[in-house]
């Protein structure tokens, strides 16, 4: 299987599914991993951002205190004034502390109102994001700004000194004056310092900022990265999948290929090869080899041992094409075909082969275990060499060799197989008539002993036709052929054997029937015999002639047969003894009653001397059997008179009386 889509084309599917799915899963994964760590990132540097805008503000702010410092020290400045700028150097204290208080415990600016110089900013701020790592500079920025306040109460109590000093003596002590002096100077000293450690805490909070967006752009490169080597894999992946997939397509088409080109039995090319190479072949020629009667050997043994017996010939044919330059092909149940293409191909080429091969099959025996018998194959074959209708014009010439006994013949003559063909389509539609209507019949010859008095009669089968009121019955050499070639054969011998036992049952003379091989494979007739025989009690007054051909291929069943209806009285004989496929031992293997001797020997034993020698020969045998003989086409009283001198004990034939419809 051959099924399109089977298991393993499933799970490569599902498969493939999967790692769709696994792949989008992944990537969504990661691309949500790293914009959350990118953006946490952003969110750092955003905050480090507002730091420094913050740290920026608050050097601006010391730079304020350092200027209102020095002007409250001012002589100029009176006691409200300075009162004044001491509550707005406190104020800018605060917010110098509450800039500081951000920077060292973080959280979200949410709003910077200015950054102009000489203008104060107000500051919001959040605990919501992660606070940064507190730096040592800004630890001491905010000690500074700590003793801030203590210093200026320090200066404010120096500078009241001062202005009583100036108030009641105009003057001012120079100790005092140093002192001022000296406090200004370490508050100018005090604020670089300030300065320096705000400044530094800029440029370390700038070293952050640069190290983040650093991590940032490493981030996203390692996800750029990632992504690379997710999709890469994934492809590879993919890919495998689909070449998988593929793989397994192109391995299911070759086998539906095969399916549709190979055998399944016999592991032949079939027909299906044969039309294709025909149909691309320049020089076609074919032969068609038919194992003759094979549809006796599935009746009676069965398909199972039917189809033995084809892969046991298939081999066959199989060991005896190797190394030679033609093809073996089975194009229907028993039916196999040698192909070659080639000009050089002619009639000798396949006469020389065929000569072997049947040579090799007739040698060769095949032996069945479950019956524990023998089988032995007949074939005949038909050869073309036509461009066109090869294989037809070669079926056309295999029939006409069945037809002909032949092993095998050439097609050589179209228009004569197709009017027999047309003829075999009309025969076949007066027996499809005659069937539907009971229009075959038996008529009767009658046989007599040596006085010439009737001793029984023979029922041979006739065709009852009507043509334009005019009534004629038609002998079965007319159309006996065709209905053994079609399904309709059974029916007409049923028939006819039963309408012979139902006149048998009213007249008081034996009646002989005659009986084929493919007769005594059909087991529902055998029933049928056998009921109207009890039915009537007619044993004694039946006899069945079987015809000896090349056709029976187990004696066995035969004799079991026989031996069966001779428990009910009936007697046999063996009809047509003496031509071609005649074999003495058979006849101690069937032990018959009669031999009928064959109406060829007997016609011409008055100017035959090899035919008066066999019909000799053969009667001598048969009294040393004790079986009796018949002469049959006994046409004259010459014939009979010698047939009676060589000691045949009956005799049928026109000299005594034609065959008739009423006994």
């Amino acid at each position: 299987m051959a099924q399109l889509i089977n298991k393993v084309l499933f799970k490569y599917i599902m498969l493939l599914l999967l790692v769709f799915i696994g792949s989008i899963t992944l990537v969504v994964s990661t691309h949500l991993f790293f914009h959350n760590l990118i953006h946490k990132l952003e969110q750092k540097q955003l905050n480090l951002k507002a730091k420094i805008d913050i740290s920026e503000y608050l050097l601006e702010d010391i730079t304020f205190l350092h200027l209102h410092l020095l002007e409250l020290t001012a002589v100029s400045r009176s006691t409200d004034q300075r009162e004044t700028m001491v509550e707005l150097i406190q104020n800018n204290i605060k917010q110098a502390e509450n800039r500081l208080y951000v920077i060292n415990h973080g959280g979200k600016v949410q709003k910077i109102l200015s950054k102009e110089k000489n203008q104060y900013t107000t500051l919001s701020y959040t605990n919501e994001t992660p606070t940064l790592e507190v730096s040592s500079q800004s630890t001491i920025v905010e000690l500074q700004l700590d003793n801030l306040s203590t210093i200026i109460d320090t200066l404010s109590h120096l500078l009241d000194q001062r202005d009583k000093s100036l108030s009641k003596e105009n003057t001012v002590s120079q100790e005092l004056v140093k002192e001022i002096r000296i406090f200004n100077l370490n508050l100018t000293h005090t604020f670089e310092n300030l300065k320096s450690g705000v400044q530094a805490l800029i440029l370390k909070e700038n070293q952050n900022l640069i190290s983040l967006e650093e991590e940032s752009i490493t981030q996203e490169n390692q996800y750029y990265i990632y992504e690379f080597f997710m999709l890469a894999f994934t492809t590879v992946i993919v890919l495998f999948l689909l070449y998988k997939i593929l793989l397994h397509i192109v391995n299911l088409y070759k086998e539906i290929e095969n399916q549709l080109y190979i055998d399944a039995l016999t592991k032949l090319k079939n027909r299906f090869s044969l039309l294709k190479d025909i149909k691309n072949a320049t020089h076609p020629s074919i032969v068609i080899i038919d194992i003759n009667a094979f549809r006796t050997i599935n009746e009676l043994y069965g398909v199972h041992i039917g189809n033995e017996v084809l892969i046991s010939f298939a081999n066959t044919l199989k060991h005896f094409s190797k190394n030679k330059d033609f093809q073996v092909y089975r194009i229907a149940g028993d039916e196999f075909v040698f192909f070659k293409d080639s000009l050089c191909v002619n009639a000798e080429y396949w006469i020389t082969l065929l000569d072997t091969f049947f040579a090799l099959i007739e040698d060769r025996k095949i032996y069945i275990p479950q019956i524990d018998d023998v089988i032995y194959l007949d074939l005949s074959a038909g050869i073309s060499f036509e461009k066109e209708n090869t294989l037809g014009t070669a079926d056309m010439a295999l029939n006409k060799a069945k037809e002909l006994h032949k092993q095998f013949v050439f097609y050589h003559n179209a228009m004569e197989s197709i009017n027999e063909i047309k003829q075999g389509a009309w025969w076949k539609k007066c027996i499809i008539h005659g069937l539907e209507n009971s229009l075959f019949v038996p008529f009767f010859q009658p046989i007599v002993n040596k006085e010439q008095k009737v001793v029984k009669y023979e029922a041979l089968m006739r065709l009852k036709r009507e043509n334009e009121g005019i009534i004629s019955f038609i002998s079965p050499l007319e159309f006996l052929e065709v209905a053994s070639k079609t399904k309709y054969y059974n029916q007409i011998s049923e028939m006819m054997l039963l309408k012979s036992l139902e006149i048998c049952a009213r007249v008081n003379e034996p009646i002989s029937l005659n009986l084929n091989y493919q007769d005594i494979l059909n087991k529902p007739l055998h029933e049928k015999l056998k009921q109207a025989i009890l039915h009537h009690d007619i044993g004694k007054k039946v006899i069945f002639e079987i015809v000896e051909s090349q056709n029976i291929q187990s004696y066995k069943l035969l004799r079991n047969f026989i031996a069966e209806f001779k428990t009910y009285g009936v007697r046999f004989a063996i009809d047509d003894f003496g031509t071609g496929f005649s074999n003495f031992t058979h006849i101690f293997e069937l032990s018959p009653d009669f031999i009928k001797i064959d109406g060829s020997l007997i016609k011409n034993i008055h100017v035959d001397k090899k035919s008066y020698e066999l019909v000799k020969a053969i009667v001598f045998f048969s009294k040393e059997l004790d079986i009796k003989t018949i002469a049959e086409f006994v046409h004259s009283k010459e014939v009979f008179d010698i047939a009676l001198k060589l000691g045949v004990d009956q005799f049928q034939g026109y000299y005594f009386s034609e065959p008739k419809e009423e006994i």
